[in-house]
């Protein structure tokens, strides 16, 4: 007996017999199936932009980006990073920081506008993408020069 497993579909077949386990190496693919449309008939319409990695880089309204940080310093610059509160709180680059944070944000003024502004130096101001890199990207290593290593161990130690 021939079962169909998508129910009408004919994508998917095996063999069974009756009162019998199924016989997994007898299943078939269905070679009609195409594969550039969706279980309903659609064009399948994913892009390159899908295929990305999670990044603080990516247009914070294609990475669902959910809160933003302004790193402002007292030279009067500042930048704004579209952020995504999982990466920075869990995992094994998170940020006790953020964590802490994002825990208890609805105390705090943060959660009404999801934005955190952080006051640093030019020189930690600098190096911040290069933190961010690193919680994003566990396979990202930090490297140190004698330009960066002081600001990298301050925010190591401020996140």
């Amino acid at each position: 007996e021939t079962r169909n497993l998508d129910e009408g579909r004919g994508h998917i077949s095996m063999s069974v017999e009756p009162n019998s386990e199924p016989d997994l190496g007898s299943m078939s693919m269905d070679s009609s199936f195409d594969y550039d449309t969706d279980y309903f008939g659609n064009e399948n319409t994913m892009n390159d932009k899908e295929d990305e990695a999670l990044s603080w880089r990516l247009d914070p309204q294609d990475s669902h980006s959910d809160w933003a940080v302004i790193i402002k310093c007292p030279n009067g610059s500042e930048k704004e990073y579209h952020v995504h509160k999982n990466i920075l709180a869990v995992g094994p680059s998170k940020s006790d920081y953020f964590s802490s944070l994002f825990r208890n944000s609805s105390h705090l003024r943060e959660s009404e506008t999801n934005t955190s502004t952080i006051m640093l130096e030019e020189s930690a101001a600098e190096v911040f993408p290069d933190l961010l890199d690193f919680m994003y990207n566990k396979s990202h290593s930090l490297v140190f020069s004698r330009k960066n290593a002081v600001a990298l161990r301050y925010l190591s130690q401020y996140f």
